[in-house]
């Protein structure tokens, strides 16, 4: 059951990283408490990272499917454009910070 609600949820994550009630409606549907599945997804995903991934070659991993690709490739391109909206403000921050200090 733990590994299927994990599933579950990545599947979820991957088809639309936005949702917001994907824990939530996975707790439900297992019949599990929310924050015992977001503990257990973040160890799962905290494991997978350290696993040795950069190490696997393209042709080890798995096929992915097209719906598979465009999800990962959607969810990427989301990533990117919150790291850079952060970068700016942190831009912003710091000379708004370093012009008071001059004062």
């Amino acid at each position: 059951m733990r590994s299927k609600a994990i599933e579950s949820v990545n599947l979820r994550r991957l088809k639309d990283p936005k949702d917001r009630t994907v824990y939530r409606e996975v707790a439900e549907e297992y019949q599990i408490g929310e924050q015992s599945l977001r503990l257990w997804v973040k160890k799962e995903d905290s494991l997978a990272a350290s696993s040795s991934v950069a190490d696997m070659s393209e042709a080890a991993m798995p096929p992915m499917t097209h719906l598979q690709m465009e999800a990962e490739l959607k969810r990427l391109r989301s990533k990117v454009a919150k790291l850079q909206s952060e970068n700016t403000l942190l831009k912003k921050a710091f000379v708004a910070m370093s012009s008071e200090w001059q004062e």
